[in-house]
């Protein structure tokens, strides 16, 4: 490294690593105070996730767990040095989170929009009952829409207190990905991008918990979704790097500015537009509970982005663990395919798919 640029970097106040293949041959003193087990040379590459240092493309930003502490990176190559920058992740407090009174208000909600379809349903068996068809079904819609709401603030409880039900086993990953794919598609009807597949031929197993896996590719594609017009391209491919399993979803839509990439992954709230009563407010929790389930397998998660030319989300995961804790009292009941589709998918799909459920 030219002396200039030592320079520079011991004026950083974040943390920086640079890397010269698996050999760490220089940090700054904001790195040196915060990770005093990265001393130079090659044995503080094993302190590392693997994938910040073996990824090919660049620059990129990930969520990783360094020493202990959970951490948000933004990586570059210059001159063959791999420069990493790091944002450690402060501990969220008590009211950061979610209360517990804010929950059982939102199962209340949630018991009472239940009601309301149960006696919508009701009505439509009498002879006048026929024009509340389409109330039935904005009614589910935002049943569902409560229901993800819900669902994705007790997971976030759930990982603060370190309760999470997480049962790891061996699962065959392809047919996973295959079917999570045909039944989104056959959910949309043109109106967003179709989502493709490309997988091994055979079967491809790893040790994680299958329904953990599958709520985290489920967020990273509603994101997608979300934010690819109808004709663009959306797809998912699945393969084994060395002794990982990679999942790598890639789309064609609008991207993510450099300066929002940072907070990608962090929790946020989108407030509701209140000029159109059909976008709601946002809890923001949907990459931040992608990031915790990749880290809790021992994995990570890299993202790749810039505006306008889509964005690249990669989740590796280790193939084998044998020493990986299983979590919770019990293992949660297997959930419906289609009804982890509709919650899932409740702010992507229109009333109309919800008619019939």
């Amino acid at each position: 490294m030219e002396e200039t640029q030592v320079f520079i970097l011991s004026l950083c106040r974040d943390p920086v690593l640079v890397f010269r293949a698996d050999e760490l041959i220089y940090r700054n003193g904001a790195a040196e105070e915060l990770f005093s087990k990265l001393l130079p040379g090659r044995e503080a590459a094993r302190l590392l996730p693997r994938p910040l240092l073996l990824e090919q493309e660049s620059p990129f930003f990930a969520t990783a767990t360094i020493c202990g502490r959970d951490c948000s990176v933004a990586a570059a190559d210059r001159d063959g040095l791999r420069y990493l920058t790091v944002f450690p992740e402060e501990a969220p407090d008590e009211a950061s989170l979610v209360s517990g009174g804010m929950l059982t208000q939102l199962n209340n909600c949630l018991c009472n929009l239940g009601l309301a379809v149960e006696q919508l349903s009701r009505k439509l068996d009498t002879p006048d009952g026929g024009d509340c068809g389409m109330l039935l079904s904005v009614t589910r819609r935002s049943f569902y829409s409560v229901k993800r709401l819900a669902g994705n603030l007790t997971a976030a409880m759930l990982f603060r207190e370190r309760t999470l039900p997480f049962f790891p086993e061996p699962t065959e990953l392809t047919g996973l990905c295959r079917q999570l794919t045909a039944e989104i598609n056959g959910l949309f009807h043109g109106d967003r991008a179709r989502l493709s597949f490309s997988g091994p031929g055979a079967e491809l197993r790893a040790t994680v918990d299958g329904a953990l896996v599958q709520r985290l590719l489920l967020n990273l594609i509603s994101n997608s979704l979300e934010h690819t017009p109808a004709d663009g391209a959306l797809s998912l491919s699945l393969f084994r790097e060395e002794d990982r399993a990679v999942f790598m979803l890639r789309d064609d839509g609008c991207g993510i500015a450099p300066e929002v990439l940072r907070t990608a992954f962090s929790r946020c709230c989108v407030p509701a537009d209140r000029n159109h009563l059909d976008r709601t407010a946002k809890a923001g929790l949907g990459l931040w509970l992608a990031s915790r389930i990749a880290r809790l397998h021992g994995g990570m998660l890299t993202m790749q982005s810039s505006p306008g030319m889509g964005t690249c989300v990669r989740a590796a995961f280790p193939m084998e663990q044998p020493g990986l804790p299983r979590l919770g009292a019990m293992r949660s009941a297997p959930a419906d395919l289609r009804e982890l589709l509709l919650t899932e998918l409740a702010e992507l799909l229109d009333s109309g798919s919800f008619t019939g459920v």
